[in-house]
This record gives structure tokens, C-alpha cells and sequence, in this order.
């Protein structure tokens, strides 16, 4: 009875998931849910998946004169709120790098507005694990309207 219990033991650790497979797994689920909040215009949504202190950096490649423009939550949700234009973004062949309480999520991506394509570019996220689990904390993203990746 003893060996069944140890050989129960010894196979349920080796087939659960991983410390490390968790976190991939609950910051992918973050970076989807930020995405799905972004299509729908969804503030209350995108909120969860965010630090309060987060910023978002655009850098537009077709006019790399301009500086890179910076928002705060506050102005990004104020922008979402405000139009009525439909998003729709697709990303596709993500890269996910954690260590310990830091995840960096880059992926390239195409922007499509009231279903017509507006622009394409490169995304990347960092993320922290909080008290409360993982956060958006920090994003850039590229733009452009040609030679798409």
C-alpha cells in the first residue's frame, strides 16, 4: 500500500504542470485577455490586465522624425472610451521570456480599424507578478504602414 501511494505520489508530480508552465500559462492568459479588452473597447477589462502605473509607447516607423508617443492608462483608456470605430488586432508567432516575477511577451501583429487594415508592427509587453498575479506594466509597439512583418 505504501509503494502505491509513493508510486501515486512520484507520478502525479511528474505529470502536473510546472511551476514555470503555470506562469507561461497565466501570462498568455493575460496578453489574450489585453487583447480581447483592446478589439471590444473594454476599459473595465483591459483594467485587469494592467499595473495602474503602466505606460504604452507607439513608435511610428513611417515617420521616424516624430518622437515616440507616450501614453498613460488614464489618456489610453480616455481614447478607447471615446470612439466608435471597430479594432480588430491579430498577433501571431508570440515569444514569451519569464524569469522569476518578470515576463516579456513580443509579438509582430496587424491593426485593422472598421475592418480595413491601418497599420502593422512589432508589440512587446512587459509583465510583473503581483500579490494578485501577473500585469501588464510596460508596453511598445511599432507601426507602420507598408512592408508589414
Amino acid at each position: 500500500m505504501t509503494r502505491t501511494i509513493l508510486a501515486f505520489a512520484l507520478a502525479s508530480s511528474f505529470f502536473a504542470p510546472s511551476a514555470a508552465a503555470q506562469d507561461t500559462t497565466a501570462v498568455r492568459t493575460v496578453v489574450d485577455a489585453f487583447f480581447a479588452a483592446l478589439n471590444t473597447r473594454d476599459t473595465v477589462a483591459m483594467a485587469l490586465t494592467m499595473t495602474e502605473s503602466v505606460r504604452l509607447v507607439a513608435v511610428d516607423l513611417d515617420h521616424p522624425e516624430k518622437a515616440p508617443m507616450v501614453v498613460e492608462r488614464t489618456t489610453y483608456f480616455k481614447g478607447l472610451t471615446t470612439g466608435t470605430d471597430t479594432f480588430n488586432e491579430r498577433y501571431w508567432d508570440p515569444h514569451y521570456t519569464l524569469d522569476a516575477g518578470i515576463a516579456l511577451f513580443w509579438a509582430p501583429y496587424e491593426f485593422k480599424v472598421n475592418g480595413a487594415f491601418s497599420h502593422c508592427g512589432h508589440n512587446a509587453l512587459d509583465l510583473v507578478r503581483t500579490p494578485e498575479g501577473w500585469h501588464i506594466s510596460d508596453g511598445v509597439f511599432s507601426m507602420q504602414r507598408s512592408n508589414c512583418p
